[in-house]
């Protein structure tokens, strides 16, 4: 949401949280910006990182459709119906 522009909104809803809260963040990625504000935001951060800094995962394939909005919620179904029929097919090889 901080990299999407609505800072000023998070900021606003951190303003009327009470002092003692906790505060999680999770990014799959987080930009320098977005990590020097954090740092500002939360006190005695922890930080848990899985595999390398900016690498990509080698088994993630990423795609890119152009869709027009009335057809964005059918496209994304028939993608996760073609996904879910492939894992499908996969796991009945591993058992």
């Amino acid at each position: 949401m901080l990299k999407m522009g609505f800072q000023h909104q998070v900021l606003e809803v951190l303003d009327q949280v009470p002092e003692d809260h906790q505060t999680l963040l999770t990014s799959a990625t987080i930009p320098k910006g977005t990590e020097e504000l954090a740092a500002r935001l939360v006190r005695d951060p922890v930080r848990i990182a899985i595999g390398e800094k900016n690498q990509p995962c080698a088994n993630v394939k990423q795609i890119l459709l152009w869709v027009e909005e009335p057809s964005k919620k059918k496209k994304l179904f028939d993608i996760l119906n073609v996904s879910y029929i492939h894992l499908r097919e996969i796991s009945h090889h591993f058992s």
